[in-house]
């Protein structure tokens, strides 16, 4: 009995210090999952000003999902001829969490990111492991995705 209570105890501390393992999605497949979703999405290729943006330090613990509003993003929506079509506007950007584990934003640069479209608005949600954001300046990621959005081959990267 007492043998079973130390197993069970040891089974529950290894499995609050695992670590979350993830693998980045490939833009592609993040086209093809909000092409496939009930939901409708936006792609832009640009970039987001956290300005201003509190966001809190990676030390800080949190659990619970932060949303910031009036998050300012600017480049290109995805359309049949590319990203092409400018698009300047803010968005919400949701950050949340898989029990300790929790997104943060993407680094200063250019991402392909799938905004869902809300009736609020447009949301970005990056989670613990990634999310709806790809950070790139590779155009061959830009074509991969507008390839795949006109109908034609859903290429994935190959490592």
């Amino acid at each position: 009995m007492i043998r079973a209570g130390a197993i069970a105890l040891l089974l529950l501390t290894a499995t609050q210090a695992a670590a979350l393992s993830c693998r980045r999605p490939d833009p592609v497949q993040l086209c093809t999952q909000a092409r496939d979703s009930t939901d409708s999405f936006v792609a832009i290729y640009g970039t987001l000003d956290l300005t201003g943006v509190a966001i809190p330090k990676s030390k800080e613990r949190r659990t619970q999902a932060l949303t910031f509003s009036n998050v300012p993003m600017r480049g290109l929506s995805l359309t049949t001829d590319g990203f092409s079509q400018p698009f300047d506007r803010t968005i919400s950007l949701r950050l949340t969490c898989a029990g300790p584990w929790c997104g943060r934003p993407p680094r200063p640069g250019n991402l392909i990111a799938f905004l869902q479209k809300t009736a609020a608005g447009y949301v970005l949600e990056i989670g613990p492991c990634g999310g709806w954001a790809y950070p790139t300046d590779d155009p061959a990621d830009l074509d991969r995705v507008t390839e795949c959005h006109r109908g034609g081959a859903c290429q994935l990267r190959e490592n």
